[in-house]
């Protein structure tokens, strides 16, 4: 997309690229990039870091395969999501089940693979790392219990570094892919708005599948790209985003319960089942929530006489239920086998509440309250908000007896008084809506710098709870120069909303007077004494407005 400066019009190049996959594989080296710069730092200053070396090259290659785990889970939900729109249109397109059978099963795998593969990356990481120590500590019998202390120590590490690693990926997956399809949906209102004309296509820049369409129809050639644009938006924001958190959740509850346990004594000899319970609770989840798809989606017969939206809702809230029910009962039995009589988190000379006994038991009663308290948000949730309950059942029946409007005033004044201040309240909202609009990526940025955070929390509270050396994250200066780096990518942030601004006002200028033109007008951009000629944009503008009027 490029503005030509003489003419002023908008000229749009079609290209055959598959852009999604070369933002991933651009965010993969990237990423990796970073784990290197941060590797390189922790080498130069291990004392300060690490206490030796060893703990310092085992978290640059856990946090670098965290961040590998990261990409490569958004790539493949990203590409596995891509081919599963183009079947699913098909299997829509006919008035069966089939459709949604797809579409659980396609949920239902794109979760489970991302799921399974941060697992398993992570127990090959946590076997190799503990098989390999194990055995150098054999050979050393004088020093074993140093050793094996040391082991653990260096364990910890590995699994904060590991972490940390997946939970940065993941962070610049989700603000990537969420500005990306911020982008997609406002160009493609724009671009629906403004029109388009075919004179405007580029023939010779054009690749042969494009070339072929124009033949046949050149209006198809802007709709089948905003079709595409919208498919790759609605993927990115409701699959790869919601991935991305899910992902970050996990490795907090992997590595910290490992962190917990690793220094537990009775996980590391004869309950050694016990250290990759929440590794073993993950599995079964995904093994129940597989099943409980395929049973719910291959009963055809399972409320065909109802509408296709009640279907999905019911579908949707008895799987979440049926999984939790059968976690439950599974929760009952096995912490039995799996932990021992009782143990002891910390160090037992520290006087603190974690020194104190845990029986199995507790932990019985832990998780299984969890459980229950989902089941009883999910059944109010659905009792709040579902379609065929009576709150929502009662309020549509109630808008069927009179108009929509009427529902919440009857007063004909009131009506009169609306017709009267139409325009202004279109227009008020106009304003008001591209900004919300623009500050939408806050509330992204504000909730995974929260995720963030928090698992830094969560880490810190594993080390200090386990006796584990601190690292230098937590001193003052360290958490001063996150705050001083996060306030900063604030204020860069902060100037886009004077430059939305003065473009808006500007472009209301040119389209009420004829005052401005290509040589002398200028918008006033961000900072104070910045001043920025955008001659082809006010150009553009006016064509805009120009093809609205037409419209109109």
């Amino acid at each position: 997309m490029s503005y030509e400066n003489e003419t002023g019009k908008l000229t749009i190049y079609w290209t055959e690229d598959n852009l999604t996959e070369k933002s991933a594989f651009t965010g993969i080296t990237l990423l990796c990039l970073s784990g290197l710069i941060y590797g390189l730092v922790m080498i130069y200053r291990t004392y300060w870091f690490l206490p030796t070396v060893k703990a310092a090259l085992v978290g640059i290659l856990a946090f670098c395969l965290g961040i590998c785990v990261g990409a490569l889970n958004a790539y493949l939900c990203i590409k596995f999501t891509q081919n599963a729109n183009t079947k699913l249109v098909y299997r829509l397109s006919d008035e069966n089940y089939d459709g949604i059978k797809y579409s659980f099963t396609v949920g239902t795998f794109i979760s489970s693979i991302s799921i399974s593969v941060t697992v398993l990356i992570f127990s090959v990481m946590l076997l190799i790392c503990r098989n390999k120590w194990i055995d150098e500590g054999n050979l050393q019998e004088e020093n074993k219990n140093e050793y094996i202390s040391e082991m653990y120590q260096n364990m910890a590490h590995a699994l904060v570094s590991f972490g940390l690693g997946v939970s940065f990926a993941c962070l610049f997956y989700r603000e990537a892919s969420g500005q990306s399809a911020k982008g997609i949906i406002i160009g493609d209102e724009l671009i629906g708005k403004c029109g388009y004309d075919p004179q405007d296509f580029d023939y010779n820049q054009s690749s042969q599948i494009y070339r072929n369409i124009y033949d046949k129809d050149p209006n198809r050639i802007m709709d089948r790209n905003l079709r595409m644009a919208g498919l790759v938006s609605n993927s990115i924001t409701n699959v790869l985003i919601p991935m991305m958190d899910t992902l970050a959740v996990l490795s907090s509850l992997l590595c910290s319960t490992l962190v917990i346990f690793v220094k537990v004594e009775a996980f590391q000899t004869e309950q050694i089942y016990g250290l990759y319970g929440a590794i073993w609770y993950v599995i079964i989840s995904v093994l129940v929530s597989i099943g409980i798809t395929y049973f719910l989606g291959g009963n055809n017969s399972y409320l065909n006489d109802q509408i296709l939206t009640k279907k999905t809702a019911k579908v949707v809230f008895f799987q979440i239920l049926l999984a939790d029910i059968l976690m439950l009962l599974v929760l009952l039995f096995w912490p039995r086998y799996a932990f021992p009589r009782y143990f002891v988190v910390g160090d037992i000379d520290h006087q603190m509440w974690s020194s104190q006994r845990i029986w199995h038991g507790g932990v019985v009663w832990c998780l299984c309250l969890g459980l229950i308290l989902q089941m009883i948000l999910l059944i109010f949730g659905e009792y709040t908000t579902s379609n065929w309950y009576t709150p929502v059942r009662q309020i549509a029946k109630d808008m069927k007896k009179r108009q929509t409007l009427a529902g919440i005033s009857q007063d004909s004044w009131n009506f009169a008084q609306i017709a009267q201040i139409h325009l202004s309240i279109i227009d008020r909202l106009y304003k008001m809506f591209w900004p919300s609009r623009n500050y939408g990526i806050f509330t992204q940025m504000i909730n995974m710098t929260a995720v963030f955070f928090a698992n830094f929390s969560i880490f810190g509270g594993c080390l200090i709870l386990s006796n584990v050396q601190l690292l230098s994250i937590w001193q003052g200066f360290t958490l001063l120069g996150f705050l001083i780096g996060g306030g900063h990518c604030y204020l860069l942030r902060s100037g886009s909303v004077s430059t939305c601004r003065a473009v808006y006002d500007s472009s209301n200028n040119i389209h009420r007077s004829t005052i401005g033109s290509q040589s002398n007008t200028r918008i006033y951009i961000g900072i104070k004494f910045s001043w920025v000629k955008y001659d082809a944009l006010v150009n553009s503008l006016r064509e805009f407005h120009q093809i609205g009027q037409r419209i109109q």
